[in-house]
C-alpha cells in the first residue's frame, strides 16, 4: 500500500461523505500559506555586468532546523521547523550580484533564500537579514543585491514548508571574483570533447579536447583523463598525452585563472564494423571545484539514450512523461511519498514509477512520444513485481496502441524483490519515424499488486564516416644506375648494330 497516497485517499473520501452530507462552508479568504505567499517580494530584475559566476551545492536536512523568516521584518507561521544550508562568502569587487537556486530534489521544490550580513544565527532568524525571496523563477528563489567587497555574507538556503529535505543547486554571479568560505582555494575547471568529423571505420579519427578554468583562483596540477572504449586504440595526439590501455592523460600542469588549453587526439576504431562508441573525458586539480557539474563530457556516436528523462528524476508532475493514475493522479513515487511496498523502490536516483499499490480498482500509465530511428532495436527497462495479488492483475507495453510485452499475476517474477532487465523488440517501429511509448498497467483490486519500472531506455543506431588513410604514393621517375665510360661505349657499339640491322632490313 502507498502510504502517503492512502493518507490522500482518505481526505478525499472524508471530503465525499462531508459533501453527501450538505453543502460544504465555502472558503472566504486565503490560507496562511498563500497569505505569505502574496506578500513575498519579487527577486529584482539583472543588471550587473557578470564578470564571475560560482556555483555550489548543499543539502536541506532534517535537522537541525529553525524558524524562518517570511521577510527580513518578520518570522513564518508555516515554516516554523525548517531545516536549511547556509554558506559564507566574500566578493573582491563591489556591486550588484545574484545568489539564486538553480534547482532541487525537494519533493515539493519550494524553496526560500535569506541573505546575511556579517553572519546567520538560527536561534535569531531576523538578525543581521538584509535580503529575503521566496519565488523568482517557478517556485526557485533568488536574490539580487549590491555587495560591498571584502565584506562577509552568508546565504541561507531552505524550505517553504516544514519537513521538506533535500539537495540543492545554487549560483553567484556578479561583477567581481566570488570566493566560498572555509572551502579553501577554489578553480571552477571545465572540459569540452569532441569527434568534429565523426568516429570513422577504416582508418583514424580525432577527439578535440578543451580545458578551461573559470576561477577564481589558478588550478594546479590540472590533469585530464580520457578514457576510452574497448573498440578505441590510441595513436597520438597534440599535447604530449600518454595511454596505458584505454586511459589518457593529458598532463596540464597551472592553468590560470581565465585560461584555457586545447588537445587533439588522434585514435583508431578497431576493425571494420560501426560500432556505438563513447569516449569520457575528467578534468581535475588540486584546488576544490565549486562547480564540478562541467568537470565530466563525453562524446558518442549514437548508441545513446532516446527516452527523455528516463528514471523519472523529473517528479511529479513530470514534463517529459504523460502520467495517469486512478486513484493516485501518477504513477511516480518516491519513498517519502510512497513507502516501498516491499520493494526496492527507485532502482537508481529518486523517483520510480509504481503501478498497483492499492487493494481497489486502479489503472496506470505512463508515456511519451519517441522518434525512432533506423537501425534501433529494443526497448530496455527494469521491472520489479514483489506483490502480485491476483492472475488478472497485468502491466503491458504499447508502442502505437499495439502491446508488444505484458507481465500478470502469473508472471515469474512476480513475488521477486529486486529489479529484472526487459527487453522488447522494437520491429518495424524503428523506422524514423515518432511513436507513442506507452506503460499501462490494470489491478482488480483483489489486493496490492504492485509493478514497479525503472531506468528505461532506447538506444539509437550508431553512426560512422570513412577513416582517414594515408595517399597512394605519387609515381617517381625511373633511375638509371650510374655508369662508367667502358658501359657507355658497349651500349654505344649495341645502339649501332641495332640501327644497321634496321637499315639493312628496310633494303
Amino acid at each position: 500500500m502507498r502510504f502517503a497516497h492512502f493518507s490522500v485517499l482518505a481526505l478525499l473520501t472524508a471530503s465525499s461523505l462531508a459533501i453527501a452530507a450538505g453543502p460544504a462552508e465555502r472558503r472566504v479568504g486565503p490560507s496562511l500559506q498563500e497569505i505569505e505567499k502574496l506578500n513575498q517580494p519579487v527577486a529584482a530584475p539583472r543588471t550587473d555586468s557578470v564578470a564571475a559566476t560560482l556555483g555550489y551545492t548543499g543539502t536541506i536536512p532534517a535537522s537541525p532546523t529553525f524558524n524562518r523568516p517570511s521577510s527580513c521584518a518578520g518570522l513564518s507561521g508555516v515554516g516554523t521547523d525548517v531545516g536549511y544550508h547556509e554558506q559564507g562568502f566574500t566578493v573582491d569587487t563591489s556591486g550588484s550580484y545574484t545568489v539564486e537556486v538553480l534547482s532541487t530534489t525537494m519533493p515539493a521544490g519550494d524553496t526560500i533564500m535569506v541573505l546575511y550580513t556579517p553572519s546567520f544565527d538560527p536561534a535569531n532568524p531576523l538578525t543581521n537579514c538584509t535580503a529575503y525571496n521566496d519565488d523568482s523563477t517557478g517556485l526557485l528563489s533568488a536574490i539580487t543585491s549590491n555587495l560591498t567587497a571584502g565584506t562577509p555574507y552568508v546565504v541561507v538556503t531552505t524550505s517553504f514548508d516544514n519537513g521538506e529535505v533535500g539537495d540543492v543547486s545554487n549560483e553567484i554571479t556578479g561583477p567581481g571574483n566570488i570566493s566560498l568560505a572555509g572551502q579553501g582555494p577554489q578553480a571552477d575547471l571545465g572540459i569540452t570533447l569532441s569527434a568534429p568529423t565523426g568516429v570513422a571505420v577504416g582508418g583514424t579519427y580525432d577527439y578535440d579536447l578543451s580545458a578551461t578554468n573559470a576561477g577564481p583562483e589558478a588550478a594546479t596540477n590540472t590533469t585530464v583523463t580520457v578514457t576510452l572504449p574497448g573498440d578505441v586504440n590510441f595513436v597520438s595526439s597534440t599535447c604530449g598525452a600518454t595511454a596505458v590501455g584505454g586511459t589518457v592523460t593529458w598532463n596540464i600542469g597551472t592553468l590560470a585563472n581565465g585560461g584555457s588549453q586545447s588537445c587533439s587526439l588522434t585514435v583508431e576504431l578497431a576493425g571494420s564494423v560501426c560500432v556505438a562508441v563513447n569516449a569520457t573525458a575528467t578534468i581535475d586539480a588540486t584546488e576544490g571545484d565549486p562547480a564540478a557539474g562541467n568537470n565530466t563530457a563525453s562524446a558518442a556516436n549514437g548508441g545513446g539514450n532516446l527516452i527523455a528523462d528516463p528514471s523519472f528524476e523529473d517528479g511529479s508532475p513530470n514534463g517529459f512523461w504523460t502520467e495517469s493514475s486512478t486513484n493516485f493522479g501518477t504513477p511516480l513515487c518516491t519513498v517519502a511519498d510512497c513507502g516501498t511496498g516491499t520493494g526496492t523502490g527507485p532502482r537508481t536516483g529518486t523517483w520510480w514509477a509504481w503501478f498497483g499499490g492499492t487493494a481497489s480498482v486502479e489503472t496506470g500509465t505512463m508515456g511519451q512520444n519517441v522518434t525512432i530511428p533506423s537501425g534501433s532495436t529494443s526497448l530496455d527497462f527494469y521491472f520489479e513485481a514483489p506483490v502480485c495479488a491476483a492472475a488478472a492483475d497485468f502491466i503491458r507495453v504499447t508502442i502505437d496502441g499495439t502491446e508488444l510485452w505484458r507481465a500478470d499475476g502469473n508472471s515469474s517474477a512476480c513475488g521477486t524483490v529486486g529489479y529484472q532487465q526487459v527487453s522488447v523488440p522494437l520491429g518495424a517501429f524503428a523506422d524514423g519515424g515518432s511513436h507513442a511509448i506507452l506503460f499501462e498497467s490494470t489491478s482488480t483490486g483483489a489486493g496490492n499488486t504492485n509493478f514497479m519500472v525503472d531506468d528505461v531506455s532506447l538506444a539509437s543506431a550508431p553512426t560512422c564516416v570513412a577513416g582517414n588513410t594515408l595517399p597512394d604514393p605519387v609515381p617517381q621517375p625511373a633511375v638509371i644506375p650510374a655508369s662508367n665510360g667502358k658501359t657507355l661505349g658497349l651500349m654505344a657499339l649495341l645502339l649501332g648494330m641495332v640501327g644497321f640491322a634496321v637499315m639493312r632490313r628496310r633494303d
